[in-house]
């Protein structure tokens, strides 16, 4: 659970710290007094998103516990209050799996990449605020970010 709850705040942390200019996080102060994740560099490309084409977060760091199968997440993205956009309970170790990192993690260092398609249903051109929370049996737990993100249709 402990875990989990870090998971949920590092994420939407690093979602939250996206530049508007590119795809590179940069302050990552904020997260490390919660997380056992010390993370070292975080990237989101391409940025800003384009509907109907994969996005994908990068973490790189250390973890200081081991990440444990059997954790849901949920993304969701609103505007002016009213979600706009979500994809609801994706298997998180299965969808790190797609991407070459395949759950039980290992306490250790750690390169983590999740990748998703940004569905059409979502707005163009609206700035909207992100959340990921994450769901480990029947407890939820869920983290805003403070930062505007938004996504195109690209050619």
């Amino acid at each position: 659970m402990k875990f989990t709850a870090a998971i949920a705040v590092v994420a939407s942390a690093i979602l939250s710290m996206v530049s508007a200019q590119g795809g590179t996080y940069t302050d990552i102060s904020n997260v490390a007094g919660f997380s056992p994740f010390n993370i070292t560099s975080a990237s989101l490309a391409p940025y800003p998103l384009c509907i109907n084409k994969p996005a994908c977060l990068t973490l790189t760091g250390t973890l200081s516990e081991a990440l444990p199968e059997g954790l849901q997440y949920i993304v969701e993205a609103r505007y002016l209050g009213r979600i706009v956009y979500s994809d609801r309970e994706e298997d998180l170790c299965s969808r790190l799996a797609e991407n070459g990192t395949p759950c039980p993690l290992p306490a250790g260092p750690v390169n983590l990449t999740l990748c998703r398609a940004v569905k059409p249903n979502m707005p163009p051109d609206f700035p909207c605020i992100w959340k990921f929370s994450i769901l480990n049996g029947a407890i939820f737990l869920q983290q805003a970010t403070n930062t505007l993100l938004h996504a195109v249709n690209c050619p």
